[in-house]
């Protein structure tokens, strides 16, 4: 259809999905715990959190910031609200689909002192394994790590426009930058990768209408 209708299908990339049902029942490592806070909790911790965290990644390598301060979503969304010992380690909005049985990580922000500490694939390991536990005890089916560049993304001809986009596009695109580091920590969670694709018109419209969608990403709802 989308082809009859003129337009033209770029790959986004495969989005990452664990089957809570296939994925094994981890316990979370020593020391962490994960609760989830209803929409309209004391929003306050965590946008504190949030304002360190982007400064921590506007002050780092490359100047990467992730965003509004704000955390849009952080109101009306459910938050896995992780934590190290007790204290605040990280959090990330969830998005809910249809009867609440599939889930999608959106905006994360991790404490940057334990991501010096402990590193940050056991921060979003510890994290992605909470969510898992805190899914099923809820009836949740699948939980959304977000889009995944492709492997092949090299050979793509508009290979350079894609490493210009903003990690925004991709979930933990902003904390693992890096696509075969992304891919390889998504695949520990018994993850399937489907591919999705932009019915777009052709030609140098693309980048263009790419930028659009991340500034939107970036934005958020609220703004």
């Amino acid at each position: 259809l989308c082809l009859e209708a003129g337009l033209s299908l770029t790959p986004l990339g495969d989005v990452a999905i664990i089957d809570l049902e296939q994925a094994a029942r981890t316990p979370l490592r020593d020391g962490f715990s994960l609760a989830l806070a209803a929409p309209g909790s004391d929003a306050a911790p965590l946008l504190a959190l949030a304002r360190l965290w982007r400064d921590h990644r506007r002050c780092g390598a490359g100047g990467v910031g992730i965003g509004p301060a704000t955390v849009p979503g952080l109101g009306r969304n459910i938050c896995a609200v992780l934590r190290w010992n007790g204290g605040l380690a990280g959090f990330a909005v969830i998005l809910q689909g249809a009867r609440g049985e599939a889930w999608a990580i959106d905006r994360t922000v991790l404490d940057p002192s334990l991501v010096d500490t402990l590193g940050m694939d056991v921060l979003l390991g510890a994290l992605v394994e909470g969510l898992c536990a805190a899914g099923r005890s809820v009836g949740v089916r699948d939980v959304s790590l977000g889009l995944t560049p492709a492997p092949a993304i090299d050979d793509d001809p508009l290979a350079a426009a894609w490493r210009r986009l903003p990690p925004a596009l991709y979930g933990l695109g902003d904390l693992l930058p890096d696509p075969q580091a992304q891919r390889t920590f998504k695949a520990r969670f018994a993850t399937r990768f489907e591919p999705h694709y932009l019915a777009c018109p052709g030609g140098w419209a693309l980048p263009e209408i790419l930028l659009d969608v991340t500034t939107l990403i970036e934005r958020g709802p609220d703004r």
